[in-house]
């Protein structure tokens, strides 16, 4: 952080992609003038299909690297005593084997997809009803954002700039609690309508953020530096 707080300081202008982030960095640079640019997304290649349907069961998604960062054992605990969910997980890593392991231990029914190109995601979030990501540390997530675009209500933990994406189209957690998942899931799970009105406000939000307008705002910081 030493090493940056000197870049920082020698730069015409700083740009952070989150308020906690921004925080993070005046931490070793207070005086610094920093202003806010949050990732974007393609609005137009992540969107939801024209006549999305709630399934049954309830189709839960996330898309990240299995590892231990991302907190997925604490999503297959927190589904393990739950009805009519079921899980798909989009990625690989290192804890594939030991959360496939887990899954089968607790008898949860959890679809490990691996990798998949940007458009196979796409297809995988719009026939999906709910996004979750459960990170124990997360920075500002492309992943919410695309599952945004793809009009998806989201439960995510309080990491990162996670909870700046959260405005009235999901709901917060807390990290490492499965309880708290669970509890979660259950409210979306048991009101329909809810799925629904927490969807179509992160599409809202997600165009507030595509990446043509996001693109605009760092050419505009450019211009005033």
């Amino acid at each position: 952080m030493f090493l940056s707080g000197k870049i920082w300081c020698s730069a015409q202008a700083v740009v952070a992609n989150s308020q906690k982030l921004k925080k993070l960095a005046l931490e070793s640079a207070p005086k610094q003038s920093m202003s806010i640019i949050p990732n974007g997304v393609d609005t137009e290649q992540f969107k939801p299909l024209p006549n999305g349907v709630l399934h049954k069961p309830l189709r839960l998604i996330s898309t990240g690297r299995l590892i231990e960062r991302k907190g997925y054992r604490y999503l297959i605990e927190a589904i393990s005593e739950m009805k009519d969910v079921e899980l798909s997980l989009v990625g690989d890593g290192n804890l594939r084997q030991q959360l496939e392991e887990l899954a089968k231990i607790l008898s949860v029914k959890v679809k490990f997809l691996g990798s998949k190109r940007h458009e196979e995601i796409v297809s995988l979030l719009q026939s999906a009803d709910v996004f979750i990501l459960p990170s124990l540390n997360e920075g500002m997530s492309n992943s919410i954002l695309e599952a945004m675009a793809c009009g998806l209500p989201i439960i995510a933990t309080d990491t990162g700039g996670s909870s700046e994406l959260i405005q009235g189209n999901g709901v917060i957690v807390a990290k490492a609690d499965a309880d708290t998942l669970r509890k979660a899931i259950v409210q979306l799970q048991s009101d329909p309508s809810l799925v629904g009105t927490m969807g179509r406000r992160s599409r809202e939000l997600a165009e507030k953020m595509d990446w043509l307008l996001m693109s605009e705002s760092y050419k505009k910081t450019y211009e005033l530096a």
